[in-house]
């Protein structure tokens, strides 16, 4: 079961969150939208599935190009998100 349901839009605007993948762990920080992805499960902090609909995500991101445009855009689904996320860890 997942930690998180997550919506891919492709566009910016829809976003709660533009996400940038960052490439190694420890580039991650304080969940400001860089996400570090694995297949191992002993090294993932969460586990997210990724919905084909909107309507069934908790969270809708865009994936950016650049790092420096990773951010919330929704603070009050942070704020929601943040929250049920600290009840599951």
């Amino acid at each position: 079961m997942a930690d998180l349901n997550v919506f891919v839009t492709n566009k910016d605007y829809k976003a709660d969150l533009n996400v940038y993948k960052v490439s190694k762990p420890y580039e991650v920080k304080n969940n400001s939208g860089l996400w570090f992805f694995t297949n191992k499960k002993y090294d993932s902090d969460k586990k997210i599935f990724f919905c084909d609909y909107e309507y069934q995500a908790d969270l809708k991101i865009f994936f950016v190009k650049k790092k420096y445009q990773a951010k919330w855009k929704n603070y009050e689904k942070k704020l929601t998100i943040l929250t049920a996320i600290k009840r599951i860890s």
